[in-house]
């Protein structure tokens, strides 16, 4: 894990609140979806947190697409944490 991502963990952690917070708090409004970045971000950094996004559901999913009897690992995170 690089230094900026234990760091963002780290403050999960601690309880300190996302991007999506401060972004409500400096009065930039609610992200519903990716275009609600329009303005606040470049083009192609929206393109590629998108792709991301994308990736990491499709990922965290695969074992539901290919297994339906399976829990896919976003249930078994959330059974951990609960």
């Amino acid at each position: 894990m690089d230094l900026a991502a234990q760091l963002i963990q780290q403050g999960r952690d601690h309880g300190v609140p996302g991007y999506v917070h401060y972004r409500e708090l400096c009065g930039l409004g609610r992200i519903s979806h990716f275009s609600s970045l329009n303005g606040t971000m470049g083009e192609d950094v929206i393109t590629a947190l998108q792709q991301l996004y994308e990736y990491v559901i499709c990922r965290l999913m695969q074992s539901k697409i290919n297994d339906p009897s399976q829990p896919t690992v976003l249930h078994l995170y959330y059974r951990v944490l609960k």
